[in-house]
């Protein structure tokens, strides 16, 4: 059985995504720590299974794609909070089940990042079997004949992994209706053409609403910001706060506006969940050390992670019997893969005293 980038990973007791960046010569990794982790690798006995220069050849000769058995897991070079965007606590899951998956089917990841609005070679050449982006896209990634899954954005091509996003919506703004909440805010961030998220979340709280006979008043709903952050749900709370509107329930986009949020409200005197009750959306507050503890909408990254192995993989391999020499043509149909919510109520809610 090869050794796998997981195993060399475990042995020198590194991270699994420094390892990967290091045997794939990423430009973040120190060069002693490079040849440090590609020596200890090369003693083990790994390899990567490939051989360019023949793979080229073969390509050459038939007209086909051959198979390198790396995935490329491609995000934003920006920062996000200050974090690498798969850092971010939304991410890490998705990533743990991407990685898990890769390892049980001996694939390699390749993480990498726009530079300077360039996709990275290996992907402008299409040498990697698939490419999974996270909460980004391109015209250069729709372009790519390579089969792309879009996880946290917009698919630009193939497939797209979403959560339920009206449903859950709907959950947190039942869940403050049922402990007889009425004045209830919301805090989003800007419709984005062709992102579904930001108008699915807010059409299911309206939604929610109308269905109780409560009329959804538009100064308690703020859409100002574009970027779903700490930072952006400081600010939407506080123009909130500037009108002047009663409220004591709240429903946010996702936890990190939920956190900011909750900053201000008791910067302003104003207790969570004795006087405003909040509810967010993802379920990452558990991995920040704020309190309350946010009630929240949950659902399954991991799980959504393996699927986006699967799904590649899948598309190399349409006869489930093992994998194939060539790559297949790609069918250009957007498929979009809806994952179950469900509500985690913790202490950041209660019933209106």
């Amino acid at each position: 059985m090869p050794i796998t980038q997981k195993q060399v990973a475990e042995n020198l007791g590194l991270s699994l995504i420094w390892v990967t960046r290091a045997l794939n010569n990423h430009p973040t990794v120190p060069e002693a720590t490079r040849q440090r982790i590609q020596q200890a690798a090369l003693e083990m006995g790994y390899h990567n299974g490939s051989n360019r220069e023949a793979r080229a050849l073969a390509a050459r000769r038939y007209g086909r794609k051959i198979k390198s058995d790396i995935i490329a897991v491609l995000t934003q070079q920006a920062r996000f909070e200050g974090s690498p965007t798969q850092n971010v606590p939304y991410f890490v899951p998705f990533i743990n089940g991407v990685e898990d998956a890769a390892s049980e089917r001996e694939i390699d990841i390749f993480f990498c990042s726009y530079h300077n609005d360039r996709l990275p070679r290996l992907l402008q050449e299409e040498a990697v079997d698939g490419v999974i982006c996270l909460a980004t896209g391109s015209q250069e990634v729709s372009d790519l004949k390579l089969p792309v899954v879009t996880f946290g954005g917009t698919p630009s091509q193939s497939y797209g992994l979403r959560p339920d996003d009206k449903k859950g919506a709907r959950l947190a703004t039942s869940h403050l209706l049922e402990l007889g909440h009425r004045r209830i805010a919301f805090l989003g961030f800007a419709l984005i053409p062709g992102y579904s998220a930001p108008a699915d979340r807010l059409q299911g709280y309206k939604q929610t609403l109308k269905s109780a006979g409560v009329a959804a008043d538009a100064q308690l709903i703020d859409l100002a910001s574009y970027s779903p952050s700490i930072s952006a749900g400081r600010e939407a709370m506080q123009r909130l706060l500037a009108k002047g509107k009663s409220f004591s329930g709240l429903v946010c986009f996702n936890d990190l506006m939920a956190m900011g949020a909750i900053e201000v409200l008791r910067q302003a005197g104003q207790r969570v969940p004795h006087d405003v009750s909040v509810v967010g959306f993802d379920d990452v507050s558990t991995q920040y050390s704020n309190k309350p503890k946010l009630t929240s909408i949950s659902f399954n990254r991991e799980a959504m992670g393996r699927r986006a192995v699967e799904w590649i993989c899948r598309q190399l391999d349409n006869n489930g019997e093992g994998a194939k020499t060539e790559i297949p043509e790609l069918e250009k149909e957007v498929e979009i893969e809806i994952f179950p919510v469900e509500l985690v109520v913790r202490n950041s809610t209660s019933r209106l005293a």
